[in-house]
């Protein structure tokens, strides 16, 4: 058996003790983290959540979650084989997550002065045309040179979009309903979002090539943008009245 050969039996028969051994690591630091006392204004009713769901930006604001993170949490899954296809190796794989994902923690941070200063609609809509662009470069087989150059791109789309969406749920909902607000907006978006686009991905996948399944995540993406610029207008108008 060749030295890589052996890297590889070696590495595969690690890396799952390792991902055990980190969130196991988490957990009990998880138990460390300081605990407060959650308020009881009432039993949750029917009515208040289909009082939520009857409110129409916040209807919008699921379906662009549903469009714009579907892909973006799709993308975990089909990243790794865009750059492989490009002739990238398992360990560039492991270093363009590491640089996507250490890009994020900026944005992050800055979310909440950017918000204050654009706007939570403009923010999301920055975010959000942010990944159509990469999506659509990807999917246009590039260099694996710019796929490396773009995962810092991730910080500015991701970075931004999810914190100023979860804000966002929780403005649109009343007080007494904001945690289901973000229950509902999470689910949308991380649960449904993600499995439809994985799905469809897969298929697109086995179908055609890499290529097409980041053409699609950029059409959903791209409808997200026309589902955020209906929601603006009405914020607009909504203002204007006042």
């Amino acid at each position: 058996m060749s030295p890589t050969n052996i890297l590889l039996t070696l590495a595969f028969a690690v890396i799952f003790y390792a991902f055990s051994l980190a969130l196991l690591t988490a957990a009990a630091l998880a138990t460390r983290l300081p605990r407060y006392p959650m308020g009881a204004p009432g039993a949750l009713t029917r009515q208040d959540v289909r009082g939520l769901l009857a409110s129409r930006p916040f209807r919008l604001l699921l379906v662009a979650t549903f469009l714009l993170f579907g892909p973006i949490l799709a993308n975990n899954s089909y990243f790794g084989l865009l750059i492989h296809e490009l002739g990238g190796t398992l360990t560039g794989i492991g270093l363009a997550f590491l640089f996507a994902a250490s890009s994020e923690a900026p944005f992050m941070k800055a979310a909440d002065r950017l918000i204050g200063r654009f706007g939570m609609v403009r923010l999301l809509l920055l975010a959000a045309l942010i990944s159509a662009a990469r999506w659509l470069a990807y999917a246009a087989d590039p260099p694996l040179w710019f796929v490396y150059m773009t995962t810092v791109v991730q910080g500015c789309s991701v970075g931004l979009a999810i914190p100023t969406a979860l804000q966002y749920a929780r403005r649109l909902a009343p007080e007494r309903v904001q945690s289901t607000a973000v229950a509902l907006y999470s689910a949308v978006g991380n649960g449904l979002g993600a499995w439809f686009c994985t799905l469809v991905g897969g298929y697109l996948l086995e179908r055609w090539q890499i290529g097409a399944v980041y053409l699609f995540f950029s059409i959903c993406t791209i409808v997200g943008v026309l589902v955020l610029l209906l929601l603006a207008k009405r914020e607009r108008t909504a203002g204007e009245e006042k």
